[in-house]
């Protein structure tokens, strides 16, 4: 089944491949005979959802999101004015700086 965003939830029911004809029979008759006195049980069946690994890794990115701090909104707003009115500068050692870190943890 597909989910919008590309994400996928497959559904299985295995017990619908594991009927047997005599289990089949057995429900046409009580389908047939409604009373409860030729009426049998029928065990039930056991559905299973499961969640492909890139659901879960955004269930993973979206708790992560919750329990992190809130962002500094008055430096987030700075920022955003200085770069509509073109006066922000990138600070270029702050930027090799984190350049290199990130190519020493590869």
């Amino acid at each position: 089944m597909r989910i919008p965003g590309g994400y996928q939830m497959k559904v299985e029911n295995n017990s619908l491949n594991s009927v047997s004809a005599n289990q089949a029979d057995r429900i046409r008759q009580a389908e047939k005979a409604p009373n409860a006195e030729n009426s049998q049980q029928v065990s039930g069946s056991k559905d299973r959802a499961e969640l492909s690994e890139q659901a879960r890794t955004l269930t993973k990115a979206k708790d992560a999101f919750k329990s992190s701090p809130a962002a500094d909104t008055e430096r987030v707003n700075r920022i955003k004015e200085q770069v509509e009115n073109g006066t922000y500068t990138v600070p270029i050692e702050k930027l090799a700086e984190a350049m290199l870190s990130r190519l020493r943890d590869v």
